[in-house]
């Protein structure tokens, strides 16, 4: 067992790691970020990942509460900072 534990993790063909995401953000929030970076909308994300406008939404104010952001302009320069963008 012990050596089992001491052998460094690794991922299955295919399935990348999970990274970590800044400020705790999901990597769907993380996924909106970079999606408002782009200068999509809110019907255009929700679009793109397939989810009802209110979902990017409650994404949306996730994002603001999670990073201190107070606008998606703000959102554009977190962005930027990270390499989100």
């Amino acid at each position: 067992m012990r050596a089992l534990l001491s052998r460094p993790a690794t991922s299955p063909e295919g399935i990348t790691p999970r990274t970590e995401n800044p400020d705790g953000l999901t990597d769907r929030e993380s996924e909106v970020v970079t999606l408002i970076a782009q200068g999509l909308s809110n019907q255009q994300i929700a679009r793109s990942l397939v989810v009802g406008v209110s979902t990017v939404k409650t994404h949306i104010n996730h994002i603001l509460a999670k990073t201190g952001c107070r606008d998606r302009a703000a959102v554009v320069a977190y962005a930027y900072r990270l390499g989100l963008a």
